[in-house]
């Protein structure tokens, strides 16, 4: 149902979020958009610091192996452009209390759902990270090791020697994932930020797919390819039963 741009497929919540920006400014023409892999989960102390969240290994070989090659994506005037990784850096806020994340662009899925999902025509994603010519140096030399054997391998196998994320349930009950964004009319300079906070990452996700699932098997679902805003609605991340989820009015 979510297949999306073969990169990588949407998580239901920055889908939502984006959704929830457009209907707080139906004439935005621009989205930024950053995915926070490990914050403090809803309903804990903002200010505590969450269990470490490392992404699985699938996820880390995915990105060097096949989307960190592949270069940079942005969409411009409704079309997807190659730009360079980490070519545009800004700062989000995930809640008023707590200080700025650095961020940088970076060729998500999102590019590709959030567009469906609320036709905003420039769209730009961004992962945690700092727009710098040592961390350019860095993704030039995952791009080339990805492409060449045998330091493909060795990138691999590296990847394999890191923790694995302890995604048993309660094990890291104060984690969460984060979404941040903001939406800007160019024209009037009208803008509006917000930021959802769901659950760890692997048990939320998990839990939407159940709800999901149940939803199709109970003939809910509109025929052809949808994006979870499309099928469901941006009310989507806030019904998913057992999670707790936070939207935050940044504005």
């Amino acid at each position: 149902l979510f297949t999306s741009h073969p990169r990588s497929r949407p998580h239901q919540h920055p889908d939502c979020l984006a959704a929830y920006l457009k209907d707080k400014l139906p004439s935005a023409t621009e989205l930024h958009l950053a995915t926070f892999f490990s914050t403090t989960a809803p309903g804990e102390d903002p200010r505590s610091t969450p269990a470490n969240a490392l992404p699985s290994h699938g996820t880390l070989i995915s990105g060097a192996k096949h989307i960190l090659p592949l270069g940079g994506l942005v969409r411009r005037n409704g079309a997807i452009v190659k730009e360079s990784i980490a070519n545009y850096g800004r700062s989000f806020l995930i809640r008023k209390e707590l200080p700025p994340l650095s961020t940088m662009s970076f060729p998500a899925a999102e590019l590709f759902s959030t567009s469906l999902s609320t036709s905003i025509p420039n769209i730009t994603v961004y992962v945690p990270g700092t727009a710098s010519w040592v961390t350019s140096l860095f993704i030039w030399i995952i791009q080339f090791a990805a492409r060449v054997w045998p330091f493909n391998r060795l990138l691999e196998s590296a990847i394999r020697m890191l923790p694995t994320p302890d995604t048993t349930p309660g094990q890291r009950p104060n984690t969460g994932m984060a979404c941040s964004g903001e939406v800007i009319n160019t024209a009037s300079n009208e803008r509006h930020r917000a930021s959802v906070i769901v659950g760890e990452g692997y048990h939320f996700t998990a839990s939407c797919s159940v709800e999901v699932a149940r939803r199709v098997l109970q003939g809910e679902f509109k025929p052809g390819y949808q994006t979870p805003v499309t099928a469901f609605g941006a009310s989507l991340v806030q019904q998913i039963p057992g999670e707790k989820v936070e939207i935050v009015d940044l504005d």
